[in-house]
């Protein structure tokens, strides 16, 4: 931790020697004017220069700024070194101002244990809030933290209702997850008609998840007339992308 505040200290000199002094923060400047030039800067590759309006921008409270230095440290881009520590503290002041993606990923760090102890219903409570402002992925993931009981009592109609909410959004994943629920029964009448039509809604938009689900139907004849060659075609498409389930499944039909 100590070594860290040290090259933060030595990052933000950096920025200061390596920006001209045109750039600097003058009187007038406002949070979003200085975040706004951090995009320009971060838009044409100069990272020193963004990560030092971010940095003035989320010093003075700007969510967004403050968004943008969670995410360089999560992943270690453009002018910070990756720091799971350092993501959760930006994410978190831009969380408790509302940030919808903020409250998302800051609870992804909870789920995780990545720069916090492993906290599952933490993550589910800054999960859900960025679902209840309609980010799609939150929503998704909300209905599989209800789904598997992760962070709260597992409730499968509490599971569908978001995996429905993703799925108005046009969100892949919430299409194959309504699938997998009427494939099981969970929190639905066992329907393969209805699952063969989610998962195709899901592998049409590129999901391999879905697109492996849907040969899995094909292959046994769930909802659908049986079909090798349609199941083949679909492992195959979702094989490409590295899917695992797909994998394994071609390996059998071909007798491997």
């Amino acid at each position: 931790m100590k070594r860290q505040q040290i090259f933060t200290t030595v990052c933000w000199a950096l920025a200061l020697i390596l920006c001209p002094v045109e750039t600097r923060a003058q009187s007038n400047e406002t949070p979003n004017s200085m975040y706004e030039k951090g995009k320009a800067f971060q838009a044409e590759n100069k990272d020193t220069e963004a990560a030092y309006w971010y940095f003035k921008a989320a010093e003075q409270g700007h969510a967004g700024a403050q968004y943008r230095l969670g995410s360089w440290y999560y992943c270690g881009c453009g002018a910070v070194p990756k720091d799971y520590t350092e993501a959760f503290k930006w994410y978190k002041l831009a969380a408790e101002q509302g940030h919808a993606q903020a409250q998302y990923l800051f609870g992804a760090l909870y789920y995780e244990g990545m720069g916090v102890p492993k906290d599952e219903t933490e993550a589910f409570k800054w999960v859900k809030k960025s679902a209840e402002q309609g980010l799609a992925m939150a929503q998704n993931d909300i209905g599989r933290m209800y789904q598997d009981g992760h962070g709260i009592a597992q409730d499968y109609k509490e599971a569908i209702k978001w995996y429905r909410k993703a799925a108005e959004q046009d969100y892949a994943d919430g299409y194959n997850n309504i699938g997998f629920m009427y494939y099981k029964g969970y929190g639905v009448d066992l329907d393969y008609k209805e699952a063969v039509k989610w998962f195709s809604k899901s592998a049409d938009k590129g999901n391999s998840y879905g697109q492996a689900n849907l040969g899995e139907m094909y292959e046994n004849g769930y909802g659908v007339t049986k079909n090798i060659i349609e199941a083949i075609k679909w492992y195959t498409t979702a094989e490409k992308q590295g899917n695992e389930k797909a994998k394994e499944a071609l390996k059998r039909l071909s007798g491997e």
